[in-house]
């Protein structure tokens, strides 16, 4: 099971990853591009409020597996991401070999139900202090799937490998819009500081 999930994430995307020149490069992520802008429609405020100091991160509990192709996935929404350990715990790692080296990252496979279609906008935040989520490499703010245009695995689930960029370990929250309404994934990242 877990063989899929590693498959997913590896190939033309760790080549990519590692010819990047390793340099530092701007510091916050790039504006939602005109591509990104076709995910207005389903973009929603936020779900989560920041915690309140000294508030325990109320990480998400809930991981299934409902496709047997796949790891057990978090959440419970129409996408929910694979890759996080026990505990709802993402460990990422330093920038050393990303293109832009100002942000840490790991590796995450977001899986999509299939019944949903049309747009999956997925974008992330800091909840235990000021921080921001970026995803790929180059970083940008949000991560779009357009279901109708990606095949993904063929029947059941489908796959779509990402990478989750970060700059401080913490409390941290994924949220998942599409047409049908909005699903959270709270979880903690472990890594250094960048």
């Amino acid at each position: 099971m877990l063989t899929l999930l590693g498959a997913g994430c590896t190939g033309q995307d760790d080549a990519a990853h590692k010819s990047g020149s390793g340099g530092r490069a701007a510091s916050a992520p790039a504006a939602p591009s005109a591509e990104v802008d076709r995910y207005a429609s389903v973009r929603r405020p936020w779900a989560v409020a920041p915690l309140a100091a000294r508030e325990r991160c109320p990480v998400t509990r809930h991981r299934a597996q409902p496709d047997p192709r796949l790891a057990g996935l978090w959440g419970d929404g129409p996408a929910r991401p694979a890759g996080l350990g026990p505990g709802a715990v993402l460990e990422y790692m330093a920038a050393a070999a990303w293109k832009d080296a100002t942000w840490g990252g790991a590796k995450v496979l977001w899986a999509v139900d299939p019944a949903v279609t049309g747009l999956v906008l997925i974008r992330g935040k800091r909840l235990d202090a000021p921080g921001q989520v970026a995803f790929e490499d180059p970083p940008t703010p949000e991560l779009g799937i357009d279901v109708d245009r990606y095949q993904g695995l063929s029947g059941g689930w489908k796959d779509y490998p990402s990478y989750t960029r970060l700059r401080a370990p913490g409390c941290y929250l994924y949220q998942v819009d599409t047409a049908q309404g909005t699903s959270t994934v709270v979880f903690t990242a472990r890594g250094p500081q960048i």
